[in-house]
């Protein structure tokens, strides 16, 4: 295939409506002021040498935002970050304008739009990046006692906040039941916690505290959450097998006796599924997370540096 043809069928793929003799007339066109987008290609790397590249590329980071750097950054302001809560991303700033410069990390899948163009067709999927961060749980804090009691009401039926509370009180037990909520909402690219509660609720996640039935994620759902990971972990999606061990892995924890186990008196939850995903996949895909984390350490390297 010469690259005329690439050029079309990957126009056609994104979804343009526009024929092949227009496409390929605007790649000729393309070509000749020559603005044609580059092809970016992948070397390969010894697991060696993605370690090590990512160790640097994260130390030279961890440098500029110490501003220690270099000469070449030393009158830069050091950018500011926040991690996402329950899935594995972070959001830099601007400290100077409180502006994000980028995100780089999990994005759940948001709306699917089904297109056909010149006898093909498909669905576009638009990502949704994580709209609750560290902090935010406490946002619950400086609601009325009103909504925190309905809050609680919601959450304790969901089974996310367990045994007995103080209504209308933002009691850590609350705070920290609302952060797993907002985790939820993150996973299943939620723009508010109500939504993530009814995304709870249809997936079969909820019960009563009292009841004894227990419950699992659907399947679907959890597929989702652990493409996304996958992508954000290894830059690829895995394959139906490899998604589907993970759902059972997943599943059989929800509704293992050892869930709630007790370590130094305190209550160990579950983790949530992006969570649960990333360990896995990193642990299954040790040099190929490795190697894509080196090529997003990169990315913000450049970034942070104005190229």
């Amino acid at each position: 295939m010469d690259d005329r043809e690439k050029y079309i069928q990957d126009q056609i793929a994104k979804g343009s409506t526009k024929g092949r003799e227009q496409l390929g007339r605007e790649y000729d066109i393309l070509k000749q002021q020559g603005k044609l987008p580059t092809t970016q290609t992948t070397v390969p790397v010894t697991a060696e040498q993605a370690t090590a590249g990512a160790q640097s590329a994260l130390a030279a980071i961890q440098a500029l935002i110490a501003g220690t750097a270099g000469s070449t950054v030393t009158n830069r302001q050091s950018p500011s970050s926040r991690q996402a809560i329950g899935v594995s991303g972070t959001q830099y700033f601007d400290p100077a304008t409180g502006e994000p410069m980028g995100y780089f990390g999990y994005t759940a899948v948001g709306q699917q739009t089904p297109y056909f163009s010149a006898g093909k067709g498909g669905v576009k999927t638009q990502d949704v990046q994580p709209k609750f961060y560290e902090g935010d749980e406490d946002q619950i804090r400086r609601q009325s006692p009103e909504n925190i009691g309905f809050l609680q009401r919601q959450m304790a039926t969901s089974g996310l906040l367990k045994g007995t509370y103080n209504p209308g009180l933002p009691d850590d037990k609350t705070v920290a039941a609302y952060k797993t909520l907002l985790g939820w909402a993150n996973s299943f690219g939620a723009s508010d916690p109500m939504t993530a509660l009814e995304r709870l609720k249809a997936s079969g996640f909820t019960g009563k505290n009292a009841g004894v039935t227990k419950y699992v994620t659907n399947a679907t759902d959890l597929k989702n959450v652990f493409d996304k990971t996958a992508q954000s972990v290894l830059g690829r999606n895995l394959d139906e097998q490899s998604l589907n061990r993970l759902v059972k892995a997943y599943q059989q924890q929800e509704v293992a006796p050892t869930q709630n186990a007790m370590v130094a008196g305190v209550k160990v939850k579950e983790p949530t599924a992006a969570v649960f995903s990333e360990k896995q996949i990193k642990a299954q895909n040790p040099d190929e997370a490795d190697a894509y984390k080196f090529a997003q350490y990169a990315q913000v390297l450049e970034r942070m540096l104005g190229g």
